[in-house]
């Protein structure tokens, strides 16, 4: 289900890889990697974890939180953003340029 009056820019991508765990990625439309994180089965709920990747336009962040599939129920335990990039990320973004005011 889409809130947005936008197309998609993004999408999740989960990758199983045993016991019930699987991994998550969130990629962009231009098919670069923002998000990585994983997540566990457990009973009727999902638990996960993602964070953004070292991309220089990606803030750092960290979601928590869990799915219930039956009920489509997603709860985010815990949020955080960083306002500080990382150090990759800060050598990765580009300058602003000076703009000229109109005469």
């Amino acid at each position: 289900m889409c809130f947005l009056d936008k197309p998609a820019t993004a999408a999740l991508v989960t990758d199983p890889i045993g016991r019930g765990r699987f991994r998550v990625l969130g990629v962009r439309s231009t098919g670069r990697v923002a998000l990585a994180g994983s997540g566990v089965a457990k009973g009727d709920v999902i638990e996960f974890e993602v964070a953004a990747t070292d991309e220089p336009s990606a803030h750092p962040l960290l979601v928590r939180g869990t799915i219930a599939p039956a009920s489509g129920e997603m709860r985010i335990e815990s949020a955080r953003v960083d306002p500080a990039f990382s150090g990759a990320q800060q050598a990765r973004r580009r300058s602003p340029r000076a703009v000229e005011p109109p005469r």
